[in-house]
């Protein structure tokens, strides 16, 4: 069981903005890693990861550049 505080992976975006992980089976807490004032939508969130099953996990990320 995640508990919040304790870092399993951290990953960068691709040059599409897409990302993969593979993670055991348990319970994540996926949040970013802000930068300036950047703030991810909906994040931090709270992931259930099940043996054999894809699980996706779309974040809109808000740079603040207009």
């Amino acid at each position: 069981m995640s508990d919040g505080v304790t870092e399993v992976t951290r990953r960068n975006f691709d040059a599409d903005g897409g990302y993969r992980i593979e993670l055991s089976p348990g319970t994540y807490v996926v949040d970013l890693i802000r930068s300036g004032i950047d703030r991810g939508e909906g994040l931090p969130r709270e992931v259930v990861i099940t043996s054999g099953v894809l699980t996706s996990l779309d974040i809109s990320i808000d740079t603040g550049i207009r």
